[in-house]
């Protein structure tokens, strides 16, 4: 539904520039001469979304970023984008958009995510309709929607809520009201919605592991 289709890596241990790998649905093997990267590809693929949480996972520009380049880096005092991974879906997912969101469809059907080294996301996810087009679609009037543009997060929702008298007009937003709940505090919140509540959860996750384990019963 979700799948892997390019790995970007900006700066991570012996990768000092930035490096891309288109993954094929044929791939099922990462093959190069020693040191060519191959382990640091891998560890830097699992640090983006480790199927669990493990510190182990998590990425740390100590250890992590070039260690030439480390110093200068710090010098600058921004938080670096270590890898982004862009993503592709097919058209199955949209059976997952409920009533609130079942117009919407994200541009190109494909959206990436930037880690950076503070572990924090960048999520770039174009879809079909802009915020107000959006509220729009919901029958809200221009002049709550004005309003509504500017609204963040549920408790200032709330607030706009009880000064609205029509109420026609605020059944409606009350109706998509869960919209809000934003908790990444994205611009667009329907975007942010779409993201947490339907994406994120079907992300591939990645396990790395260095030497060969026996399974149980096996």
């Amino acid at each position: 539904m979700i799948k892997l289709i390019k790995v970007k890596i900006y700066k991570f241990k012996s990768f000092e520039s930035e490096q891309e790998l288109s993954i094929s649905d044929d791939v099922t093997a990462l093959v190069g001469m020693n040191e060519s990267g191959k382990t640091a590809f891998l560890q830097a693929l699992a640090k983006s979304n480790y199927f669990e949480e493990d510190s182990d996972f998590e990425f740390n520009e100590t250890p992590d970023y070039p260690r030439k380049q480390l110093k200068k880096m710090q010098r600058t005092k921004k938080v670096q984008v270590a890898t982004e991974l862009f993503y592709q879906i097919n058209e199955s997912i949209y059976d997952d958009f409920d009533e609130i969101v079942k117009d919407i469809k994200i541009v190109d059907n494909q959206f990436s995510i930037k880690t950076k080294y503070d572990n924090s996301k960048k999520i770039d996810l174009s879809i079909s309709l802009s915020f107000e087009e959006f509220l729009k679609s919901k029958g809200i009037p221009d002049e709550e929607i004005k309003e509504l543009s500017q609204i963040k997060n549920k408790e200032q929702l709330s607030s706009l809520l009880s000064e609205i008298e029509d109420p026609e007009i605020k059944a409606r937003i009350e109706k998509i009201s869960v919209i809000w709940e934003n908790t990444l505090q994205w611009d667009e919140p329907h975007n942010e919605y779409i993201y947490r509540n339907i994406l994120k959860p079907k992300l591939p996750k990645f396990i790395y592991y260095d030497e060969y384990y026996t399974l149980p019963n096996i």
